[in-house]
């Protein structure tokens, strides 16, 4: 039998891949262009391919050429546009452009320099911009008032800019000379004013989705609409709907193993050395060996402000943990990175851009125990898929060493599903191009695909360490864009379990090639903004334990109340305390939702005895009234003709009808009684309404606790010749509550913490007054009808009335 056995050897032979670089230099030498290339990571890696191309935009014309320093000529002036293309035997590549402007072919005299200059305040910083041609250096010279402030002399041609700060409001006169090889000068200069400046007062946004997260996890302030500049990724997945909201991963550590990182301009003070274990213990790292750990790291966190490119979070801490020394690693080393975060408290997630195509039993072994543990313990780690074109399937015999990267592939092998089935995550990404299509040098999902997914790996900007800004293709500049992804959600969820950030990233990805989870593509393309909405139906609860099963939930959609005057208080108060309620998606996420339009504020009449027609009323005895409206009727017993009592009732608390987490139950019982008095034609018409309202809450709704309400109603009407006017009461509550408890935010437990507060439903007995006016007359002995108007000016409300009465 054939033993393999892992070394820290060269990437090359490796099982691990980065991507190489150079740094190509073209010279004009008379009509040609001399080429030359400094030669960095890869001298000794076999087949490297090198590609020049020379672009005449003028002419539109292409020349290429092939080897790492042809001479190119150069057929006719213009401008040029010339990229060389290296790829290494692994299939990555980099990309490096040069722009050349020919203006002659053929020796000629340095002519005298052109100067010009144009000069602007930020704030109270002057930016001095020298537009110079045909100079060799140039000198600028600064007065404030008359008075000299500045003078840089000699300055390179290639200096285009100059800044000087902290200054104060005046009239500042600048001069620029530019000077070429010949000792010819020429002089431009101009003034400028800089006024006195107020500072307006910093206007700071909160999201407009959630209030309580940031009792976890704060967002970030003013965030605004981020440039992206070369980061075209940061705009195609979605990420400026989670900066819209304010996340932007502040307070978020990544562990990044790889080669290290460089401690430059691009993370500030978030960039945190952590360890090193390629030297086989662990020491601190205090760099990047090789370029490659910087450059993921960028496209994970490069400062907002940047010239070039913005990470996916960049207010995100690096912590850099060493696994490679230059292009060498071994699977010990990634081994001891791992326990290295899982020892790690405050770091709960990883990104691995490394990988390798083969790995022994004893590797497996030595791994088994470690990553498991982590997972377990919520650590999360994101693996580049490799770079080699392979498919991830098994072989013949069920083998996968040799297809897959071994490292991410491992929760398919035997006795080690426990990395899918625990706390943290286990994800692994593949590279797509910007048609979405697979790119040649990624691996697939095969066996993976349950746990794979894709982001944009061609032409990624970022910054490689030692080299600068480049475009960089390769799953290891994929990766990071999901590693970013993932902790802007670990801001603004902090609560979330890695595997629940993980289902969210993969449920929310775009859905590429075949339907469903495929063996390319996995569960398809990142996409940040659907990432941070809400999944499934939003939910309610007052009180309840999130993780506890078998408790009611009501659909925020499905949860409204209307109503009567009679509970018009309880409706005006209840519509103002659910403009901010907290609710829950299918992975218990608080979004925080506005239901004021639910609760509503436009009342119907409440119940009054005077809207029932009385039918064939006797001088004395019981009779029935009737309310073509609503449909229901009332029973009565009449002593005489002026003397009457009335029974009612309806199956209501209040008046109100309620749907979901507002559904109240009740009964409500009514009695009154009328009394009429004639003086000739006019006769005066006087009623008393009593009754009382109970009723029940929906269990774990809005509403936990409804009391007993005793209600008054009263009428007072003249009669004249078939005209009536005066004022009613409706039935209203004299007293009485309901206790309101609206969900404020969940806790990192689960736990939902809600706002209590009891609402007085009473209403005074001079409130909710009705201005009564009709009309009755008889048609003939059997049939009258009546038109009468209702104004209720605490309501804001007119009610038209018209009604038919037929005896028989």
């Amino acid at each position: 039998m054939k033993k393999t056995f892992f070394l820290s050897v060269v990437v090359a032979n490796s099982l691990f891949a980065v991507t190489p670089y150079i740094q190509p230099q073209v010279i004009q030498k008379n009509n040609v262009f001399e080429t030359s290339i400094t030669q960095y990571s890869f001298n000794n890696q076999p087949n490297v391919t090198y590609q020049w191309t020379a672009y005449n935009i003028t002419t539109r014309k292409t020349v290429n050429y092939t080897g790492s320093s042809p001479v190119i000529e150069i057929p006719a002036k213009g401008f040029y546009k010339i990229t060389v293309v290296v790829t290494n035997s692994l299939g990555e590549s980099y990309r490096s452009i040069i722009y050349k402007n020919i203006t002659t072919l053929t020796p000629a005299p340095v002519p005298a320099p052109v100067a010009a200059l144009a000069v602007s305040f930020k704030g109270n910083k002057l930016v001095v911009d020298i537009q110079s041609t045909n100079a060799v250096r140039n000198s600028v010279y600064v007065k404030k008032d008359g008075v000299f402030l500045a003078y840089d002399f000699g300055l390179s041609a290639t200096v285009k800019t100059k800044e000087y700060p902290n200054l104060t409001p005046g009239t500042y006169w600048v001069q620029v000379m530019s000077s070429n090889s010949n000792g010819l000068m020429e002089l431009k200069d101009t003034t400028i004013v800089l006024a006195e400046q107020t500072t307006p007062a910093p206007i700071v946004t909160t999201p407009t989705d959630t209030v309580a997260d940031y009792r976890l996890g704060t967002p970030t302030a003013n965030v605004g609409t981020v440039a992206t500049k070369y980061s075209r990724h940061i705009v195609r997945e979605g990420f400026q709907a989670a900066y819209d909201q304010g996340w932007t991963g502040k307070g978020v550590k990544v562990a990044v193993i790889d080669t290290g990182v460089t401690n430059n301009d691009l993370f500030g003070t978030r960039l945190e050395q952590g360890a090193a274990f390629y030297s086989g213990k662990q020491q601190v790292t205090t760099g990047d060996s090789q370029g490659h750990g910087t450059m993921v790291s960028s496209i994970i966190a490069a400062d907002r402000n940047n010239k070039y490119i913005t990470g996916g979070a960049f207010d995100a801490t690096i912590v850099s943990v060493q696994a490679f020394n230059g292009n060498t690693g071994s699977f010990d080393s990634i081994v001891k990175s791992i326990n290295y975060v899982n020892s790690r408290e405050d770091v709960k997630l990883a990104n691995i851009s490394l990988g390798g195509n083969y790995a022994t039993s004893a590797d497996i072994a030595s791994l088994k125990d470690t990553a498991i543990t982590a997972v377990k313990n919520n650590n999360s780690f994101i693996f580049a898929s490799g770079n080699e074109g392979l498919n991830c399937l098994p072989d013949a015999s069920g083998n996968i060493n040799g297809s897959c990267n071994m490292i991410a592939a491992l929760p398919t092998l035997t006795g080690m599903d426990d990395l899918l089935k625990s706390d943290g995550a286990w994800m692994v990404v593949g590279s797509v191009n910007d048609k979405k299509i697979m790119s040649d040098f990624s691996n697939k999902a095969g066996v993976t695909k349950d746990f794979y997914m894709v982001a944009y790996g061609e032409d990624v900007a970022g910054y490689y360490g030692g080299v600068g800004y480049v475009y960089g293709s390769g799953t290891s500049f994929a990766a990071p864009q999901v590693t970013a992804a993932f902790a802007l959600l670990n801001q603004k969820f902090p609560y979330l379990k890695g595997r629940e950030v993980q289902d969210i990233l993969q449920q929310t990805a775009e859905d590429l090639g075949s339907t469903g989870v495929d063996e390319v593509y996995g569960h398809g393309l990142l996409d940040v903004s659907k990432a941070m909405r809400p999944i499934g139906e939003l939910k309610l609860t007052s009180s309840r334990n999130l993780n506890t099963s078998n408790i009611a939930k009501y659909n925020v959609t499905g949860s409204s109340i209307k109503g009567t005057v009679t509970g018009s208080e309880l409706l005006k108060q209840l519509n103002t305390k659910v403009a901010n309620v907290a609710a829950f998606d299918n992975f218990n996420r608080q979004y925080n939702v506005d239901m004021s339009a639910q609760v509503s504020k436009n009342v119907a009449p409440g119940f009054a005895f005077s809207d029932y027609t009385v039918i064939n009323p006797t001088n004395n005895g019981f009779f029935v009234g009737l309310d073509q409206n609503t449909q229901t009727a009332i029973v009565g017993y009449s002593v005489n003709d002026s003397n009457k009592f009335f029974v009612g009732s309806d199956n209501t608390y209040l008046g109100l009808q309620g749907e979901g987490a507002f559904n109240i139950k009740g009964m409500s019982k009514y009695v009154g009684y009328s009394n009429t008095v004639n003086y000739n034609k006019l006769s005066l018409n006087s009623m008393l309404s009593l009754g009382q309202s109970n009723g029940t809450a929906p269990v774990d709704g809005l509403i936990n606790n409804v009391t007993k309400s005793d209600l008054v109603g009263y009428e007072i009407v003249a009669k004249y010749n078939g005209f009536s006017a005066g004022v009613k009461r409706d039935l209203m509550p004299i007293n009485g509550s309901v206790m309101v408890s609206m969900p404020s935010y969940r806790t990192m437990s689960g736990d939902v913490v809600s706002t209590t507060e009891s609402i007085d439903v009473k209403v005074g007995l001079t409130e909710n007054l009705q201005t009564v006016v009709a009309y009755t007359a008889s048609i003939n002995k059997a049939l009258s009808f009546n038109v009468g108007y209702i104004d209720n000016p605490t309501q804001k409300t007119s009610t038209y009335k018209t009604q038919f009465t037929y005896s028989f």
